[in-house]
């Protein structure tokens, strides 16, 4: 994030798990706004732990903008 915050306003994620969670948090400390997606796919259980990441990360203030 260091490196690319002289270059950029926003950045987007594709997950909210298997360390893709840090990706906001990491961001927001370098003063990056950001686009938090959900995977959504097949994997039920998956899905929820995506959608469950996505909402907790909202709560705690490290989502601009959420996509799913």
């Amino acid at each position: 994030m260091k490196i690319l915050q002289p270059y950029v306003k926003w950045i987007r994620s594709f997950s909210c798990v298997e360390g893709n969670e840090l990706i906001p948090k990491i961001a927001h400390e370098y003063g990056i706004k950001t686009l938090v997606g959900a995977w959504l796919g097949s994997d039920e259980e998956m899905n929820r732990k995506e959608i469950n990441g996505l909402i907790q990360l909202a709560k705690e203030g490290f989502v601009d903008i959420a996509a799913v």
